[in-house]
């Protein structure tokens, strides 16, 4: 029986080698949960995001978030003595997660084959930018350039304009998500086998999780679909976007069943059946009527 002050991850141990956003959100995750986190922060400046976003004094905003639960080292990872002591603490883990450039692990004498010869059966789970291996994988990189490739920032903002940048970490955190749980899967295989992995978590490869199915669209249509940015509103789906009213913007999402009960709340009941209205293919090819149809109806609003 679990006792009182016990996790679900209680009794784990990572070796967090991030810093900045996507890597820390991965072990974040782990201390949130109970497992005991020890931060490497090199020496003598400390994590890169401690000189951003500060609170009051020198508090950042991004450690105080990010380093929640964890403990900390300052280690200068350039110095022989220092990598002695992160050699040392190996094998006393159950993973390690790190976000250097590709390249830079090895470099260092702590590539996944060299961490094996310290513990056979270590997890170690690579955060990057643009992966492990490929073409792209030895340009260093962050959420936007990431986000960039991936085609994510060409679908944001309106169609006639330059796409925009989102004001969230979304790549950083997502790809956070990813990692966790590609560990949490790992710490299980090891649990059932014995045996470690090294895990290649890419910026890039979350993003194209997150574009849903515009890839597939365009792939099984043999490029014939294009998905395009279509600015507050859904490209394949009607109504579907942000709405602007006269107490601000409004967000509508909305299937068949969800048109119906529009149009009724609307007090337009004949819609339903109107074929220029009654399906989602004739609403689309509608779309400028559809939207002033519902922002005309809010305006009435108090």
């Amino acid at each position: 029986m679990a006792q009182p002050n016990e996790h679900l991850l209680t009794g784990v141990r990572i070796l967090d080698l991030t810093r900045a956003l996507a890597g820390p959100s991965c072990t974040r995750m782990f201390a949130e949960l109970g497992a005991e986190v020890i931060k490497i922060e090199p020496a003598p400046g400390g994590d890169m995001v401690r000189g951003i976003s500060k609170l009051r004094g020198d508090r950042s905003l991004y450690i105080i978030q990010q380093s929640l639960n964890k403990k900390s080292l300052c280690v200068n990872l350039r110095d022989p003595a220092g990598l002695a002591l992160v050699r040392e603490l190996v094998p006393h883990c159950d993973a390690v997660v790190e976000n250097f450039k590709p390249g830079i692990m090895a470099d260092m004498g702590l590539a996944y084959d060299d961490l094996r010869q310290l513990k056979d059966d270590i997890i170690l789970c690579s955060i990057s930018a643009l992966g492990q291996s490929g073409p792209l994988s030895r340009k260093p990189g962050y959420d936007y350039i990431a986000q960039a490739y991936s085609g994510i920032t060409s679908m944001i903002g309106e169609a006639d304009d330059a796409p925009y940048i989102p004001l969230a970490g979304i790549g950083d955190v997502s790809t956070g998500v990813h990692g966790a749980f590609a560990i949490a899967a790992a710490l299980l295989h090891r649990a059932r086998t014995g045996r470690g992995q090294h895990l290649d978590i890419s910026i890039l490869d979350c993003y194209y999780h997150c574009h849903e199915v515009n890839v597939h669209q365009c792939s099984g249509s043999d490029g014939a679909i294009q998905p395009t940015r279509r600015g507050r509103h859904l490209s394949y789906l009607c109504p579907a976007g942000i709405y602007r009213g006269p107490g601000g913007d409004v967000v509508l999402m909305g299937f068949m069943h969800h048109w119906k009960d529009l149009c009724k709340a609307m007090g337009r009941p004949e819609l339903m059946s109107d074929a220029n209205y009654a399906t989602d293919a004739a609403r689309l090819a509608r779309r400028d009527q559809v939207i002033k149809m519902i922002e005309d109806w809010m305006a009435g609003f108090p």
